[in-house]
């Protein structure tokens, strides 16, 4: 997951109103709304990054490029991996807990970003951290078990279950 949880980048669509009648028991139920994106519908790409106090922050954006409206809510898992259908590189990003989770509605076309820290390896004690080079981000978009996967060249800690991620 993500220091920051999904949040629209682009304007979403107007609102249409939503007409409230009962229908009978056994009638038909309408649907909810726009079903959730899965990671076949997006497309990961890297927005702008920048350093402050040891942590490079780096928001990363997802386009639906599907043909049809879907929504993202929460956190995506974000990791280094050793590759796709690799190990995770040290520990997931961890959540921010004072930051709710959003429903973003992405029409086709639109994206959302989410906002990564990573930790400066030099500012950490390299015996704790084991500092290495990864180059391939995996984000699982919020409620898929189906990854996207980023080219992303990162010093990080390579120790197993070390967190350098938010």
């Amino acid at each position: 997951t993500c220091a920051l949880p999904i949040s629209a980048t682009q304007p979403a669509a107007p609102a249409t109103p939503v007409s409230t009648t009962s229908a009978p028991a056994t009638g038909p139920v309408a649907p909810a709304g726009p079903g959730p994106c899965p990671a076949a519908a997006l497309k990961a790409s890297l927005g702008q990054g920048q350093g402050a106090a040891g942590t490079l922050y780096q928001v990363l954006v997802l386009t639906n490029v599907s043909a049809s409206t879907c929504t993202l809510y929460g956190y995506p898992g974000v990791s280094f991996v050793t590759g796709e259908g690799g190990a995770v590189i040290g520990a997931p990003a961890s959540r921010n807990p004072l930051i709710a989770d959003t429903l973003v509605t992405l029409p086709p076309g639109h994206a959302a970003s989410a906002l990564t820290g990573i930790a400066d390896t030099g500012a950490l004690p390299a015996a704790a951290c084991k500092p290495g080079s990864a180059g391939l981000l995996q984000i699982y978009p919020p409620g898929d078990r189906s990854a996207l996967f980023l080219t992303y060249r990162a010093e990080v800690c390579t120790r197993p279950g070390e967190k350098f991620m938010t």
